[in-house]
Formats: structure tokens, sequence, C-alpha cells
């Protein structure tokens, strides 16, 4: 069994924490780059690519986004009350996620699924029947009115 080869985060730890605006412990360090990782994985999936030498602009300012809300809010608190005091939490297990608006910037960069297809390298069949028939309004049957091959 092979072991997969870890794949770097589409943002780095040091502009996280730039954007933090605040020193971080090695825990705090820890929890960064774990975020960057997770969302690096939602992002690489929605975009379908890899980007192994490295993301567009508006793709890390969207990892970093991400992360950076578990850093600003690591319990996942979406409202709060003071009194009497009440909380609610997100509706979503995962710590990181991508709102509906990053999605629509890495959907960007997604790839266009790849397939394979026939394309058809003559006009008609050989030995079809090329003749195109009239029916009339008076309900006899349907007379020969032309044939394509008449027709450059």
């Amino acid at each position: 069994m092979t072991t997969p080869v870890p794949v770097p985060a589409l943002a780095s730890v040091h502009d996280l924490i730039d954007r933090l605006g605040r020193e971080v412990d090695d825990a705090e360090r820890a929890r960064a780059e774990a975020a960057l990782e997770d969302a690096s994985a939602l992002v690489r999936e929605e975009a379908r690519q890899e980007w192994p030498t490295g993301a567009p602009a508006a793709v890390q300012a969207v990892v970093l986004t991400a992360a950076l809300r578990v850093m600003r809010n690591p319990e996942g608190y979406n409202s709060e009350t003071i009194g009497p005091y009440s909380y609610r939490r997100r509706d979503s297990d995962l710590d990181v996620y991508l709102s509906e608006a990053e999605k629509a910037i890495v959907r960007r960069y997604r790839t266009r699924a790849r397939t394979l297809w026939t394309q058809a390298t003559t006009r008609y069949e050989h030995g079809a029947d090329d003749t195109i028939w009239y029916d009339d309004s008076f309900g006899l049957e349907p007379f020969p009115l032309e044939s394509r091959k008449d027709f450059p």
C-alpha cells in the first residue's frame, strides 16, 4: 500500500497570520496549517484542479478567507445574544467551509470535464435514401419531390 504524497496548501501560514493581525503560539500555528490544508482541499474539490505550482491570487484569497474564519471563530458561532445569554452554532459540522460567493469565485477556475466523442466525417451515409418526400393535403400517398443528390 502506498502512502499518498501530501499536497501543499494553496496559501501560506505566514499570509494567514498577517491577515489575523496578531502573534500566534505553536498550537494556533498548527491549527492555522490545518485550516489552510482543509480550505485548500475544499477549493481543489470545487475547482477540480490541483494547482501543484501555485494557485491564482483569487483562489488564494478564498483559501485564506475560509481559514481565517476558523482562526477568528474557532467554535463556529454564527449568532450570540447577550441577555439572557444564548448562542447558535453553524448548521454544518465542518470547521472550514466555503460560502456560495467563494464557491462562485473558485468555479471560474474549474476545469472542464474531458470526454471522448466521435465526429462524423461524411455528410450522408452511403446507400441512404436521399429523396425528399412530399405529403399532399388530400391524403394521397407521399410522392418524391426532389433528391438531396440534386444539390451541391
